[in-house]
Formats: structure tokens, sequence, C-alpha cells
């Protein structure tokens, strides 16, 4: 569109080109309007012709204007599609966040040294973990649920949890506040239980070696 005006400008400043349409009208006056052709005695042409002539100018004319004003609308139908294409929405959604959890377990040392740290072939008993006598395997720090995942040999008959510095008994059952584990089982801890915990297991028929306890935990 722009290339079509500056055409268009282009012509209607060019002398040479008002002189090559209007040569058949006549010679351009100096304000640019176009004076009748005159012959050899000074007679003005017939009106007929220079009308004729006038109808050829004006067509001139048109190859420049006409494709102009085909761009400007052309130009201007592109922009109404466009704008409502652009102003179509289908619709909008909110995204709900997940709600945040309080951390109920957390990890204290790791590997667990036994207590006894020996026992003898082919016996019975109960086995605690704790890293040392002032800390715990386990710190509970928060109320909730949570779930073990426990592998062990087929010696270790049970497993339990105690509250770290609770002194000890005949098995693991008779420790005081112990609780039994079982793995893909959840357990509840109250937010009073906040504190550290142990482990303990019972086994039979100790074999040589003894096989590893592994405790997983998911919340």
């Amino acid at each position: 569109m722009d290339e079509d005006l500056r055409d268009l400008d282009s012509f209607l400043e060019d002398e040479d080109e008002w002189d090559r349409v209007l040569r058949p009208i006549g010679r351009v006056s100096g304000d640019g309007r176009p004076e009748p052709r005159r012959d050899a005695e000074g007679r003005a042409a017939p009106n007929l012709a220079a009308a004729n002539s006038e109808s050829h100018a004006l067509a001139e004319l048109k190859k420049f204007i006409g494709p102009s004003r085909k761009a400007i609308a052309l130009v201007m139908a592109l922009i109404a599609i466009a704008g409502v294409v652009t102003a179509t929405m289908l619709f909008s959604q909110t995204l709900t966040p997940p709600i945040t959890a309080a951390v109920v377990l957390t990890k204290g040392c790791d590997p667990v040294s036994p207590t006894p740290p020996t026992v003898l072939a082919g016996t019975a008993g109960f086995v605690t973990w704790a890293c040392g006598t002032n800390a715990a395997i386990f710190v509970q720090t928060n109320g909730g649920t949570v779930t073990p995942t426990i592998t062990k040999g087929a010696e270790w008959t049970t497993t339990f949890i105690f509250k770290h510095g609770t002194a000890l008994s005949t098995s693991c059952a008779g420790i005081a506040g112990s609780r039994a584990t079982a793995s893909g089982t959840p357990i509840t801890f109250a937010a009073s239980d906040v504190g550290g915990w142990d482990y303990c297991s019972d086994y039979v028929n100790a074999p040589n070696p003894m096989s590893q306890i592994t405790y997983s935990w998911s919340q």
C-alpha cells in the first residue's frame, strides 16, 4: 500500500508524466491546468477531442489510485479478521495447589549398631538398636501417619519400636510403651509422642550369619 501511494505521489509531482498524459489535450499551464491544443492559426481544438483526452487522463490516474484503494480495503479486512480471532477465548481454569504436610519422622544414624553386639548361634532372644545412649535411631517431629516397609530374614520373628531411653525387658513386647510394626501397615503417631524412638526385634534359632533388617518409612 505504501508503495502504491509513493508511486501516485511521484506521478503527481512529475511534470514529464503530466505532460505525457495531458499532451492529447494541450500543453500544461504554469498552475498545472491544461491549455487546449491550437492549430497553426491559433484556434482551439474541438471540445470533443478535449473531452476524449480528459477521459484518457482520468484513466491514467485510476491506474495509480485504484490499486491503493484495493490495498487499503484488503488491509482493513485482515485487521478486522485478526481482531476477531485473537479476542476468542474458550475457557479459563484455576489449578488448586496441593496441601503441604509436616514431616512426621526424621532419621538419626545409619548404619545402626545392635545391642547386644554378639549372640550365640542357635539361640533365641531379642536385639535393640539405637544411636548410642544419647541419640535415638529416628525422631518424631510431628503427629501424623506413616507406613514402614520392613525387609528381614526368617529368624527375626517380631519388629517393634519404643521410646528412646525406656528401660529394657526380657522381650520387645515387654518394653513399656513399645509398639509392634508390620511391613506395609500404617502407624499413627500422636502429637504427644514427639521425641526419639528406637528399634527392637525378637529372634529364634540364630543363624550364622544373621540377616540384616531394613526399615523404609513413607508418608
